[in-house]
Order: structure tokens, then C-alpha cells, then sequence
């Protein structure tokens, strides 16, 4: 199945040429198909199972209101629908020698002066800075000629000007002869939402730190993706970055606090969102498709991540993905809370989310007796507002579990086995070897009920993306080794498979949801596919990673290397998943 992507083409409705020597003539938009500044019509190719996506980014360079309207009272220009081709004055003699503009926001444009199709043009583009059209729309354009004097309408010299329209020149040289010039300000535009974060006091981005918060303000401009709601208008609070090896990569993730609570892409209100910065996911939505297909699932909450460009103080850091962070609330992962009425609350815990340099064992942390399952770490309550009897119930529940698991008995006492069985079927399906009982696992326990898996979290190194992964993907992921080096250590995991009550039940859920997960992920995979597209290019100019193998990822992944192939991949990565999984639950 093919889908096609077309960029439309960019026409720059060019003037006729006229210079000293006396030619003269008029010229159509058919004949400047070769001048600067026109953007060809490209098509690239996405072969895969799914539906169809066939979106378009259009490049557009403003609008097409190119006719000269008179004199204005003000040093405002006013454009009308005319585009018919200017007659220049064969005689001439003037040369224009700049064009620049400060736009709203105070970014300074330099404009190529195009001599043969009388234009002057820019592209501003996200790899340099964002200017929202609201700061095009507001600028001051200025222009000098040797020879010559230079009006936008009966302003000399420099005038306001809306940049998002292409605006005219008119150069009238020491003999009265004129010569009259299209301003085109090509704006590359993609099709996600834009956050703009600024840093406070004239802080760096290297400023931004794991451990420590800087101020900062942020906004969402969702002008170009209309589906979400809305985007957040300009608001304060603090940044610092987050993850532990993701951290030490180039491209940082982060981690933002509104100073009030705050919807964000239609999100329920909330002031902790984290920004994800994907850098070793080159298809740039592992964990947006993981979550959508999760919701096909039952779990006590999925967190959401949604694709976005950022910006950080003017600069452009490629294609991030803001969502939701893991915490407790009604919300998000919604569970009883402590009150000062009862110290009785449910539980959220996490395998592998102690810092083993200052965690502290049984007091932070804690191993099941059978070692089984290792570093389960108290998310909530924090360890410090817990009672001894807390974690003495937390930790004695969970060893009752770790036996039972163990030993093969009734395990349905303990746990909620059908939570448990949705758990491993995601984390199969995408191949999450970086999970796998290791880290990033998450339980909740809810007063006087039983230890449910969930929610899912971490997938950028899922869907065939992890060099230790077993490269013939034909094997459980959650089944671990004891031999020496083995990535995945023996774990839960190990006796959930070989428990016949488990299995069956694992057995009957994959057919009830095989086909509606991997609908639910081609679906996925072609929508953002089609909103990232325009951007990715840039991300990608910004961090040229398609000739190396970024953080952890494998070298199967790597030989994906075009966009339109990350894609691909992805989706035959799942159907050969699935595939294995029909033969082998």
C-alpha cells in the first residue's frame, strides 16, 4: 500500500524584468518555474499495513495580494487581491541593495534580492528562529537603493507591514524611472502545536539542570493543529530536566510546573507535564502510539503524549512530545489519597526507581524475598509520609504475591491477574526488553484490594528499538535468563508464564484484543506520521542522527533511515510481532 506525501508548490508570482539595456515585456507565473524562492512539488513513499494517510503540507509564502494600492495616509501598506504582472520602465538605472524587517517579536529578517524576477524573498525557517504569524504580521520592513529611492506605497523607506502577506516595492530611480518589487516571506509551518518556553533572568538552556528548577514561561500556540482544543496562553513556572541515561543524551527531556493548574491540549488540568525528547526514537512517536494502544486496554489510567514543536528561548529544539507525568490523583493515576482524616491511602510503586546512591533498603525500596522481583521502589505515598505500618502492610502483600507467583499456588488472592495479563500482552506486542520487569514498571494497590499491574510508561525504546533485544524478536521478552550477562534476569515474569491459570487466561485476552490493538496502532502510526511530517525534517536538521545509531537503539532501527521508513518499520515490526505471538501463547 502506497501513501503519498505532497509539499504543493510555492508560487511566487515574479514581476516582469526591465533593465537599462531596454528590454521589456511581461512575465507569467509559467515562466518563472525555475526562479529562487519557488519550492518544487516533492513526493515521497510510505509502503505498510494500515489505512491510507495522505496528508498535505502546504509551504505557503503569505498570501497572494501582490497589487500596489496607492498612497496611503499612514506608513501602513495595504494590499488588494490584484496580482497582475507590473509593466517596469525599460530605462531603469536604479539597483536595490537590501531588504530587511524586524518583525513584532523583534527577530530581524535579511531578505535575497532577486534582480531577474524583481523579488526579494526569505524563508524563515524553525531551525533558525520561530516567528509566530502574529510577530509577522507586525513588523517594520525596510529597503535601500543605490541610485534610487524606495517606497511601499508613499512611505519611504521602511513601513509597517503584514509579512504574512507578499508585499510590493517600488524603486523609482534619479530619472523618475521605476522599477517595482515582490517581498515574499516563505515560512516553513508544520502541523503540530508549538511550545514557546523562554528562560528567566537571561538563563541559557545549558543553564537547565536534572536536579534544580529555573524559572521560566511557556505558551502553546495550536494555530496550526486545529484538533486539539486549545493551547495555553502564556503562563509562568519552573523547568529542569528529568530521565536518568535520557538525560545524558544530546537532546535533553524535561520536566515543567505551572505556577496554577492548567489544561494542556485538552488534557485534564494538572501543573506537572513532562516534555520527552525522543532522541533515541527516530520515528519520534513510540510512546504516543504505545499509550493509544494501552487504551485499548484496562488499566487504572494511561498517560497521553502528544507530539509538539519546541522552542526554548527563540531556538528550536526539535520535535519533543508533551503529556502527563506519573502521579497520583483523580486525574491521573486515581487511587485514595492520604487526608488528615486517614493516613489509609491506596499505593503506587515502582520497579527500579531507586537511586541506589542515596535510596535507602526498607526504607525506600525493597526486594520480595525470593528476589524475584528487585528494587520496588514507594512512589506514593513518598517514603517519608508513610507510617511503619504502611510499608509493613505494602511489603508483606507483595511477598505473599512473591510466594505464591513463585511457588505456582492460587495466585488470583494476591493479584489482579487481568491487569497483569493486559500488562504482558503490551509490553510483548512492542517488544519492551528496557521494561520487562527490570524498570519502568509500575503497580498500584488500592485500600484493601489486590496489587494491579499498570500504568504502562517508557516505550522510546520499545517496537525493535533496543540493542540488547533478542534481534529475531522470537522469544518473550518478559521471560529472563540466569546466564551471565543476560540483560533480562530471571524474574515474575519467568513463573507467570508457566502458570497454567495465567497462560490461559493471556491466551484468552490475545484474542480478544489482537486485532483491535494493532488497528488501534496503524490507525496511530498514520495520524501522527501525517502531523509530524513537516517537522520532522527539521528536528532532523537540527540533529543529524540519521547516519548514527543515537542512545541505546539497534541496529535493525538504524537501517530504517529515512522517515518514511521509521514508519514502515513500526508497523511490520507489529504484524511479524503479532505473528510470533498467535504461534507461541
Amino acid at each position: 500500500m502506497k501513501n503519498k506525501w505532497t509539499t504543493a508548490a510555492v508560487v511566487l508570482v515574479a514581476l516582469s524584468l526591465t533593465a537599462c539595456s531596454g528590454n521589456s515585456g511581461s512575465m507569467g507565473a509559467s515562466d518563472i518555474a525555475g526562479a529562487s524562492g519557488v519550492s518544487e512539488t516533492t513526493d515521497s513513499e510510505m509502503t505498510g499495513s494500515g489505512a491510507d494517510a495522505t496528508p498535505t503540507a502546504e509551504e505557503t509564502g503569505g498570501g497572494t495580494n501582490e497589487a500596489e494600492t496607492g498612497a496611503p495616509d499612514t506608513n501602513d501598506i495595504t494590499d488588494t487581491a490584484d496580482t497582475t504582472a507590473v509593466e517596469n520602465d525599460p530605462d531603469y538605472c536604479a539597483q536595490l541593495v537590501s531588504v530587511s524587517a524586524v518583525t513584532g517579536g523583534g527577530h530581524n529578517l535579511e531578505y535575497t534580492i532577486d534582480e531577474e524576477n524583481a523579488c526579494a524573498y526569505v524563508s524563515v525557517t524553525y531551525s533558525t528562529d520561530y516567528v509566530p504569524d502574529s510577530a509577522l504580521a507586525d513588523s517594520v520592513i525596510s529597503a535601500s537603493a543605490q541610485g534610487g529611492v524606495c517606497r511601499f506605497g508613499s512611505a519611504e523607506g521602511n513601513a509597517h507591514a503584514d509579512l504574512t502577506r507578499t508585499q510590493r516595492l517600488t524603486v523609482t530611480d534619479e530619472n523618475g524611472a521605476k522599477k517595482t518589487y515582490s517581498i515574499i516571506t516563505k515560512r516553513t509551518e508544520g502541523l503540530l502545536p508549538v511550545v514557546n518556553i523562554t528562560l528567566d533572568d537571561g538563563k541559557a538552556i545549558t543553564d537547565i539542570q536534572r536536579d534544580d528548577t529555573i524559572g521560566m514561561t511557556v505558551s502553546i500556540d495550536c494555530s496550526k493543529a486545529p484538533e486539539y482544543p486549545a493551547g495555553l496562553p502564556e503562563m509562568s513556572g519552573k523547568i529542569r530536566g528529568r530521565g536518568n541515561s535520557t538525560w545524558k543524551w544530546e537532546k535533553k527531556p524535561y520536566k515543567i510546573k505551572l505556577s496554577e493548574k492548567a489544561e494542556v491540549l485538552g488534557l485534564a488540568a494538572n501543573k506537572d507535564w513532562i516534555l520527552l525528547a525522543n532522541y533515541a526514537d527516530k520515528s519520534l512517536m513510540r510512546d504516543s502510539v504505545a499509550y493509544d494502544m494501552a487504551r485499548e486496554l484496562d488499566f487504572i489510567w494511561t498517560p497521553s503524549q502528544y507530539p509538539v514543536d519546541l522552542f526554548i528561548n527563540g531556538e528550536y529544539q526539535g520535535v519533543y512530545s508533551i503529556g502527563e507525568s506519573m502521579e497520583v490523583g483523580k486525574n491521573r493515576v486515581n487511587i485514595t489519597e492520604q487526608s488528615d482524616d486517614s493516613a489509609e491511602c491506596g499505593f503506587l510503586l515502582e520497579v527500579g526507581g531507586a537511586d541506589s546512591a542515596t535510596a535507602v533498603e526498607g526504607t525506600d525500596y525493597f526486594h520480595t524475598d525470593s528476589e524475584m522481583l528487585n528494587f520496588v521502589t514507594f512512589i506514593y505515598p513518598k517514603p517519608e509520609n508513610m507510617t511503619a505500618e504502611q510499608r509493613e502492610e505494602i511489603i508483606g502483600l507483595f511477598n505473599k504475591a512473591d510466594a505464591a507467583i513463585v511457588s505456582g499456588s492460587d495466585i488470583s488472592e494476591f493479584i489482579d491477574i487481568d491487569s497483569f495479563v493486559d500488562w504482558v500482552i503490551i509490553q510483548e506486542l512492542t517488544n519492551n526488553t528496557d521494561s520487562a520487569f527490570r524498570r519502568s514498571v509500575f503497580f498500584t494497590c488500592d485500600v484493601g484490594g489486590k496489587i494491579k499491574m499498570g500504568p504502562v510508561w517508557d516505550f522510546d525504546l520499545a517496537f525493535g528499538n533496543y540493542v540488547v533485544d533478542n534481534s529475531s524478536y522470537n522469544s518473550w521478552t518478559i521471560i529472563g535468563s540466569d546466564s551471565e550477562g543476560a540483560f533480562v534476569e530471571p524474574s515474575w515474569g519467568n513463573y507467570l508464564m508457566q502458570n497454567k491459570e495465567f497462560r490461559a487466561r493471556l491466551r484468552e485476552r490475545w484474542g480478544e484484543v489482537r486485532d483491535r490493538l494493532l488497528s488501534a496502532a496503524m490507525t496511530s502510526i498514520d495520524s501522527y506520521y501525517a502531523k509530524i511530517y513537516p517537522s520532522q525534517e527539521e528536528n532532523f536538521n537540527v540533529w543529524r542522527i540519521w547516519d548514527e545509531k543515537p542512545g541505546y537503539s539497534s541496529w535493525a532501527n538504524y537501517a530504517a533511515n529515512t522517515y518514511e521508513l521509521q514508519a514502515e518499520y513500526l508497523k511490520n515490526f507489529l504484524n511479524k510481532r503479532a505473528a510470533w505471538i498467535d504461534e507461541n501463547v
